[in-house]
Formats: C-alpha cells, structure tokens, sequence
C-alpha cells in the first residue's frame, strides 16, 4: 500500500507542476503581449485592455486553484483510478509482445 500511496503522491505533484507552469506561461507570454500593445493603446482603450488582461489573469488562476483542491481532495480516487488505467495498459503491451 506504500508503493499506491508513493505512486499516487507523485502523480498529483507532476499535475501540480503542469498547472503552475501553464499559469507562469500564461503569465510570460500574455504579461509580454500586454506590455508591448499597452504603449500603442490610448485613453479607454488602455483602460479596456488592462481589464481584460487582469480579468483573464484572475479567471485562469481562479480555475487552476478550483482544479488543484479538487485534486488533493480527490486524489484517492482520481489517481487510483490512473494507477489501474497505467497497468491495463502495461499489461496491454506486454501481451502484444
């Protein structure tokens, strides 16, 4: 049960890797993009794509923190469930051998 438990803690840290560094992607190329059309913007529509961007920003880690606590809450079940998945297929190849 120790090696499910090891294997289970592993998956649910590299789904948390792949989240932060889509969020610090977002981040680097959308925070690049907004600072290079925010000097060619003028009055409201400054206003508009600061907005935007902020508001793109709050939604996108909103629904990566809403994912990160579904998985540690779930993650039992969620990577139990990827853990059989991963040895059906194991299996799978080993017989097509």
């Amino acid at each position: 049960m120790k090696e499910k438990e090891k294997a289970i803690r592993g998956l649910l840290l590299r789904d948390t890797a792949v989240l932060i560094l889509f969020l610090a992607a977002f981040l680097g190329i959308g925070g690049i993009a907004f600072s290079q059309a925010l000097p060619l913007a003028e009055g409201s529509t400054r206003l508009i794509l600061t907005g935007a961007f902020l508001l793109a920003l709050v939604v996108l880690t909103g629904a990566m923190l809403w994912v990160l606590r579904y998985l540690h809450q779930d993650q039992q079940e969620i990577y139990e469930e990827e853990l059989q998945s991963q040895e059906l297929i194991r299996k799978r190849k080993e017989a097509g051998r």
